[in-house]
């Protein structure tokens, strides 16, 4: 069991927590909601950005629903009224293995909207462009590892083979969400001295992205360093507080403000508008009017 991210759920240790965390990230999903119909509709880039973040919410009510039925799984075992049901456990793996990847994406999207601010928060090109998009690349990178790991662990428990090739890909994808995050915060704190860029949303991102950091470090240490038992109460409670509730609380730091305001993100009609007159000033400083 040493491979397993929260341990095998029981009724002690996990019901309650389980509820808790069902009833928060429930009602995180449902301010997402509230924010992607009222004021997130548009640009698509922005509505596209918070679909993420809806979708990791949804990822982590269903999982703590997938729990909550693996404890009763585990219950009907132990009174030999039932039968282990392997599937609960892979689906709930892979599912804590990809979620807190999704508001590492939007973080990154977020930055780069923020630091395009002059444009309307769009990411039009140059280096910005350039760095933001290879950061998303390595979060799909990291994305596909976390779901070949979560589908292995079943077979992980009597394969020392599977065992292995589930902590190498456990411990690669934690290692590139780990260096994406890092440089995310630098690249907030570069973003913070530019003119007319309010440090204040520099702040946020960057600190939100250094407290999501918690979640690939605790998991890359529990790749390399496993617990002798990750049923014990210690086990547990590492996952319950450095992971889960990390997750919950970057979630709601997303989702706290008004994010279009926030990182200066205009419509399109705005942006376009925007590019005709630079267009415009381009072409009467070179002489072409």
């Amino acid at each position: 069991m040493r491979t397993l991210s929260g341990g095998l759920p029981n009724s002690h240790q996990d019901t309650l927590p389980s509820i808790i965390f069902l009833a928060l990230f429930g009602a995180t999903s449902l301010l997402c909601l509230f924010r992607l119909l009222r004021t997130y509709r548009s640009p698509t880039r922005l509505l596209l950005t918070f679909v993420r973040m809806q979708l990791f919410e949804l990822v982590r009510v269903a999982t703590f629903v997938v729990r909550l039925m693996g404890i009763a799984n585990y219950r009907a075992v132990t009174k030999g009224s039932g039968t282990f049901n392997e599937t609960l456990l892979i689906v709930e793996q892979v599912l804590l293995s990809i979620g807190y990847l999704m508001p590492a994406s939007t973080l990154v999207k977020l930055a780069g909207y923020h630091s395009s601010r002059r444009e309307g928060g769009d990411v039009v090109g140059g280096v910005k462009r350039n760095i933001t998009r290879l950061m998303e690349l390595a979060l799909m990178g990291a994305i596909v590892l976390g779901i070949l790991a979560g589908t292995k662990v079943s077979k992980a428990q009597t394969d020392a083979s599977a065992a292995q090739s589930v902590k190498t890909e456990r411990t690669i994808s934690a290692i590139i969400v780990t260096v994406v995050l890092a440089l995310l915060v630098l690249f907030c704190a570069r973003v913070s001295t530019a003119r007319d860029t309010p440090a204040s949303t520099s702040v946020w991102l960057g600190g939100t992205g250094l407290v999501l950091i918690v979640v690939p470090i605790f998991r890359l240490y529990s790749t390399g360093h496993p617990p002798a038992d990750s049923n014990s109460t210690g086990a547990k409670a590492a996952f319950y507080i450095l992971q889960v509730s990390v997750e919950w609380l970057v979630g709601a730091s997303l989702l706290a403000v008004d994010a279009k305001a926030w990182c200066g993100i205009e419509d399109a009609g705005y942006v376009g508008a925007y590019r005709d007159e630079e267009a415009h000033k381009l072409a009467y400083v070179s002489g072409s009017y």
